[in-house]
């Protein structure tokens, strides 16, 4: 190590160079930094058994198979905490499915809204593979627990509660089902829920878990998992209205007076039947492709009108009269003014008026 010196005002002052330094404060961390991890080595070495006396380089003796005081132990160095891996899973030799899985595991089932559906329980053989999987008996009686992550309502709610029921009016609740030994198949059991409304966003998972009621190690059975979900029922098709003689027509004389019939039916074609008006009042306009046709409210054809109305609960509008001073085919077409019918499905008929 080198340095300058100078006196002045009788003090000795010294220079040292940084440079110089440097290599000597270097070798001096790196002895230290070696001796500290001989130490952490050390100390490792003690946790996992080794450099003992009377057990030189070895494991000490009751050492869990793996090494070390935690059996399946990570230990080095740099971590000294024990870090276990998972054991091995059981490989179920059962398996409890719901009646209607092809498969191990989960399945859907569309339930109509608030219906009480029937469910079964088999048990089988385990198997992967959809539809390997056959019944499987056990000597030993099994009680199946029943749960299902439906909202049920509590005490102080009334109404019907959503769940498991073993009737099947789906009034008599249940939490679990016994499967006797030697059989492979539980009685009929049902799930109700209330909440199940069609066209609305509904899913419920039901489990099935299975317990020996009498401890045997060798056997062991997979639960059985079910989604279930709202079945979505279109609504029916609006009413819809339609001439009496459609799609056949209607012949009548140049001139002549003629009785036209609307009904309200359930669809506008086909064999449709007819149905009453349960909304409101509505009204129906009038209109023909003839210019010298016109409508009428009266029999003898002097009270023009270009409405007709279609009363509450009737099943036909009121009395309309059609008459034409043109020979040939002419179209004419009743269209309902309502919230209830759909927009645009006129009533169409053709006329064909003859000499």
């Amino acid at each position: 190590m080198t340095y300058e010196a100078t006196t002045r005002w009788g003090v000795t002052s010294m220079y040292f160079s940084v440079k110089s330094l440097a290599w000597p404060l270097a070798i001096m961390l790196l002895a230290v930094s070696l001796v500290a991890c001989g130490q952490i080595e050390k100390k490792t070495n003690q946790v996992v058994g080794k450099e003992k006396p009377g057990n030189p380089g070895g494991e000490p003796p009751g050492t869990p198979p793996g090494g070390g005081p935690c059996g399946n132990v990570a230990a080095t160095s740099m971590n000294l905490l024990c870090s276990r891996l998972p054991p091995d899973r059981p490989v179920p030799t059962h398996q409890l499915t719901f009646g209607n899985q092809s498969a191990v595991g989960s399945s859907i089932v569309e339930l109509a809204p608030d219906s009480c559906t029937a469910l079964v329980l088999n048990l089988t053989s385990h198997a992967v593979a959809i539809g390997s999987a056959t019944p499987a008996k056990l000597e030993e009686d099994i009680t199946i627990e029943l749960k299902s992550s439906a909202p049920t309502r509590g005490l102080m709610l009334s109404g019907p509660t959503s769940g498991f029921f073993s009737d099947s009016t789906c009034s008599n609740a249940v939490s679990s089902i016994d499967l006797p030994k030697g059989t492979t198949q539980t009685d009929i059991l049902y799930f109700k829920d209330p909440n199940t409304q069609s066209g609305q966003a509904y899913k419920a998972n039901l489990t099935a878990t299975p317990k020996l009621k009498t401890e045997n190690p060798a056997v062991i059975i997979a639960p059985a998992n079910l989604t279930v979900r709202g079945k979505y029922t279109p609504p029916p098709p609006p009413p819809a209205v339609r001439f009496a003689k459609a799609p056949g027509g209607e012949t009548i004389k140049i001139g002549q007076c003629q009785l036209l019939v609307i009904h309200l039916a359930e669809s506008a074609s086909g064999a449709s039947s007819l149905t009453a008006n349960s909304g409101e009042e509505f009204q129906l306009i009038l209109s023909s492709s003839s210019l010298t046709g016109s409508f009428y409210r009266n029999a003898s054809c002097t009270e023009q009108v270009n409405l007709v109305t279609f009363p509450v609960g009737a099943t036909k509008a009121s009395d309309l009269y059609y008459r034409d001073y043109s020979v040939g085919k002419t179209s004419i077409a009743a269209t309902p003014r309502s919230s209830q019918l759909v927009s645009g499905s006129a009533a169409a008929l053709i006329v064909t008026v003859t000499p």
